[in-house]
């Protein structure tokens, strides 16, 4: 009875060693379950530090764009490239449901080595592209080129570990103005304007061709409304309507930031206030848009010397990330020309007339003043205070 008793004790304690074993396993598969979980969260989150930046980038594989389809030579970028992601093309862009949750993925190697233990600061954007029953408005870019950019305008303000997050879904959704106000664009565009308030004979006649007796349908009233417009805030009230940036020119928005483009607009070629970056997408020198056959060119609607510029998409990236800067809090470093010994070392917050290289003259037509995006320390420091209050009140 006593070996009998010593036996059955064995194999008791076998079987419940047995269990221990198997219950310690299905403990540490759920918690790595929870872990690997938590890391894609801290991914999307942008609190990349919890799980280690390896992990971080094996998850952040899961939804990473190729980089080979998005880096852009104009601006030698260093972009890294992902062999295991396939190719972006514009077919990626007819989004389904999900599609419309994925962003562009910064270059997160190219973080200022200061600042990699730092908090991942998100700041999202909402782009406003545009279309009218004329085509006056469209980009002048294609699909591509638009992808190219704004991955490299990401890239930029990845230095400061900052995420500037940008949905590719409405990167080929553009908003279509209402014909009522395409007209008011095309009146812009084209028209003969009143001198001092007073008509002309030709600005008369034009205020009734395009506006009261326009296909949009404004009629007299609402013509009345666009003239009103056009003299408030050298015509930044205009523009607020026309493409629905809500409000006037001193209208206060909340987040997220607004991103418009159009292909002309009136203030030089890129600028600010409150939430709202303007950038244009068209270019002076490049070939025009068309109306009824008439061409519409940057000297129909009188552009001053300075707006008179070739919008290459290397431009187009230099402007809007100088433009989310002053959004971050930046200044210009002054308004004197400054000339550095390398375009790399060449500042983002220069004004773009009073930037260059290798003495080459500033100005409004320098080319080399698209290569200026160097962000110094003290500009990433102070970028991140305002990027981290965006971010919580978003």
């Amino acid at each position: 009875m006593e070996t009998f008793s010593k036996r059955t004790r064995s194999e008791f304690a076998l079987i419940l060693s047995i269990v221990l074993f198997l219950t310690y396993v299905n403990s540490t598969t759920k918690h790595l379950s929870h872990v690997f979980e938590k890391a894609a969260r801290d991914h999307r989150s942008g609190n990349s530090n919890s799980f280690g930046r390896e992990n971080e980038n094996m998850v952040g594989n899961l939804e990473r764009l190729d980089s080979s389809t998005l880096t852009s030579t104009s601006l030698e970028s260093s972009t890294s490239q992902d062999d295991t992601m396939p190719a972006l093309n514009e077919e990626d862009l007819k989004t389904s449901s999900d599609e419309n949750d994925k962003y562009i993925i910064p270059d997160w190697s190219l973080v200022d080595p200061s600042l990699e233990d730092s908090k991942r600061i998100i700041v999202d954007f909402d782009i406003n592209l545009h279309t009218d029953m004329y085509g006056l408005s469209d980009s002048n870019f294609s699909i591509a080129e638009t992808l190219h950019g704004f991955q490299q305008i990401a890239n930029i303000w990845a230095k400061a570990n900052i995420w500037t997050r940008f949905k590719i879904a409405q990167l080929n959704n553009p908003v279509r103005i209402p014909d009522n106000k395409a007209d008011a664009y095309l009146w812009w565009l084209l028209a003969a304007k009143p001198n001092q308030g007073q008509h002309t004979a030709a600005s008369k006649r034009d205020y009734d061709k395009y506006l009261v007796n326009g296909p949009g349908g404004l009629g007299t009233e609402g013509a009345e409304m666009v003239l009103s417009k056009y003299y408030a805030h050298k015509s930044h009230d205009l523009f607020n309507w026309i493409i629905g940036a809500g409000g006037d020119r001193m209208g206060s928005l909340g987040p997220p930031i607004r991103l418009y483009f159009m292909y002309y607009f009136r203030w030089y070629n890129g600028m600010g206030n409150d939430k709202r970056i303007y950038v244009r997408i068209g270019s002076c020198n490049g070939p025009p848009k068309y109306y009824k056959g008439q061409p519409v060119t940057c000297k129909s609607w009188g552009a001053r010397p300075w707006e008179v510029t070739t919008m290459a998409m290397s431009e187009f990236v230099r402007i809007l990330a100088h433009e989310i800067g002053h959004a971050f809090g930046l200044h210009h470093p002054n308004s004197k020309c400054t000339s550095y010994s390398n375009k790399d070392s060449m500042q983002l917050m220069h004004q773009q007339v009073a930037v260059t290289y290798r003495n080459t003259p500033c100005g409004p037509r320098n080319p080399n003043a698209r290569f200026a995006t160097f962000l110094p320390n003290s500009h990433l420091i102070k970028a991140r205070e305002k990027a981290l209050v965006i971010m919580n009140a978003q």
